[in-house]
């Protein structure tokens, strides 16, 4: 599933996939991601893999666009 943020705003509060791991693929702009309590800035082409039950938040830092691929990974 591809989620897509204008510049400048977030998904929302900080939230965890209870079910499956996913692995989240910046495919234009960049991505401000807090996860495991630390900050991550992928840029397009990087991912990051955030664990089962792993609490996140993903924010649109760039000035484009933000698209991001979330893939479960079972």
């Amino acid at each position: 599933m591809d989620g897509v943020l204008p510049p400048g705003v977030d998904d929302g509060p900080a939230r965890l996939h209870p079910r499956s791991a996913v692995r989240a693929e910046v495919l234009a702009c960049r991505a401000d991601v807090t996860a495991r309590g630390d900050s991550h800035v992928p840029l397009p082409g990087e991912s990051l893999t955030l664990a089962l039950g792993e609490a996140h938040s993903i924010r649109n830092g760039g000035t484009d666009t933000l698209v991001v691929r979330a893939l479960r990974c079972w």
